[in-house]
């Protein structure tokens, strides 16, 4: 016969206090664990991130899809520089022309070093920008580009979307000094709207808004201050000398 041996009550207090020793010394060894863990994981994480961006700027980035600058292309500053500015902008879009101010800023500190390239690209949802890229154009046709794309953008409140453009560029023309048949001849040409229709396709692929920048060769965050622009130009000239 077997002995059946019942437990007393002190038995019974005695496992039930090594089983909440062992427990306690179990999830204290885990807890441990979990910070040791913690510990090394943690200068891990930072190493592992800052390598990633470490890789990231340091990974050469891939050129963009527009054309290459040509004798077909609106240019100021110093044709000979290595570092070009490329803009597909639009006279009408109220953010090109707040950019614009930048751009005369730059230009008039840095146009013997820098080549700017200018390329029409008038958005759809605007009715007046087509003409006004034409009226640019044609100014550009007598060597006065940067005149009239100063007009276009300090008044644009004034003409965009207004019914009798043609005749207000006309005035603009004339105030700068354009002869006024051959500015007209040229606003209403082929050559203008291919140049446009020209300008549009070469940047479809890329540009979804403007204005669009691309520096070098690539497309570069439109920069938040004038300061922040320069200091992308500077470090740009600085590689190319």
């Amino acid at each position: 016969m077997e002995n059946d041996h019942k437990l007393t009550k002190r038995e019974r207090e005695e496992i039930k206090k090594i089983e909440r020793k062992t427990l306690e010394a179990t999830l204290k060894r885990r807890n441990t664990i979990k910070k040791l863990l913690m510990w090394i994981g943690t200068p891990v994480i930072v190493i592992l991130v800052i390598f990633g961006f470490f890789k990231l700027a340091n990974t050469p980035q891939k050129p963009a899809n527009i054309p290459p600058v040509s004798a077909n292309d609106i240019k100021l500053g110093n044709n000979n520089s290595k570092t070009i500015l490329i803009e597909y902008s639009d006279f009408e879009c109220p953010a090109c022309a707040q950019y614009h101010t930048m751009i005369k800023q730059l230009l008039d500190e840095m146009d013997d070093k820098i080549l700017y390239v200018y390329r029409f690209f008038p958005l759809p949802q605007h009715q007046t920008s087509n003409p006004a890229a034409r009226a640019g154009y044609a100014a550009y046709k007598q060597g006065k580009f940067k005149e009239m794309q100063d007009l276009l953008f300090a008044n644009q409140a004034k003409w965009a979307e207004q019914k009798n453009v043609d005749e207000i560029f006309t005035k603009y023309a004339e105030s700068i000094n354009l002869d006024l048949t051959k500015f007209k001849a040229d606003y209403n040409s082929d050559e203008a709207k291919q140049k446009i229709e020209g300008d549009l396709k070469g940047g479809e692929s890329e540009i979804v808004a403007t204005p669009t920048f691309f520096l070098n060769g690539i497309r570069i965050e439109n920069p938040g201050s004038y300061e922040e622009l320069k200091r992308l130009i500077s470090e740009q000239i600085d590689k190319s000398n």
